[in-house]
């Protein structure tokens, strides 16, 4: 499960596509691992101005994730998208990583 918080300041969201890119350890804890992720905005509000969105998307392949990029895409990408932090759950451990987003 992905969830992203975007930032309160006026004019913090985005219409636009996003999607992570994000790394880490496999499964066996030593190999390096990646994974994209689309995160399919369904409402219009995702990715809004103080909003919370949550996705039931899954980090392939990456069993620690270390770091994470977001990216926006898309002719109603906007770069001023101002995420406070993404959030990832694993459902099957319950463990959670917390990437806060330096603005």
């Amino acid at each position: 499960e992905v969830k992203v918080v975007t930032g309160e300041e006026e004019d913090a969201g985005t219409n636009g596509r996003v999607h992570l890119e994000v790394e880490g350890f496999a499964g066996n804890g030593v190999d390096q691992a990646r994974s994209v992720v689309e995160l399919d905005g369904v409402e219009s509000s995702d990715f809004q101005a103080g909003r919370t969105s949550v996705f039931d998307a899954q980090v392939l392949d990456v069993a620690t994730p270390t770091r994470l990029r977001a990216v926006v895409q898309g002719p109603a990408s906007d770069p001023s998208w101002r995420p406070d932090y993404i959030q990832l759950l694993n459902k099957n451990t319950q463990e959670v990583t917390c990437f806060p987003c330096d603005q």
